[in-house]
């Protein structure tokens, strides 16, 4: 009985950590859309950004547009997701100011 308590709950366990592994990168996506959105104020050149994060990212807007609306079918899932890139802005706003935030972007990925 043991054994059979040990293996459902390791099961639970890697289920959780895949879970949370998957939505990394649309946390990330979301995210890095959201500040090239912020930080680009002409629409035209925010497009062009954005569509460098979808290539970084190796997908698709479709892709993730697919993905984006899956979680909004669970609010609790979508909560997370939003709560998750609320703080990861918050963390990176509060760690530089916009105008560092700026130049590190565009030196980095995108």
């Amino acid at each position: 009985m043991l054994f059979k308590s040990l293996i459902v709950c390791l099961l639970l366990i890697i289920s959780c950590s895949e879970s949370e592994e998957n939505e990394y990168p649309l946390i990330s996506i979301y995210k890095d859309i959201l500040i090239q959105r912020e930080i680009n104020l002409d629409s035209t050149k925010a497009s062009l950004k954005i569509d460098s994060v979808f290539r970084f990212y190796k997908t698709s807007e479709p892709e993730f547009r697919k993905k984006f609306f899956m979680k909004t079918q669970n609010s609790k899932e979508f909560l997370k997701v939003i709560d998750s890139v609320r703080n990861l802005i918050k963390t990176d706003m509060d760690s530089l100011s916009k105008d560092n935030l700026k130049g590190i972007i565009n030196q980095n990925k995108f």
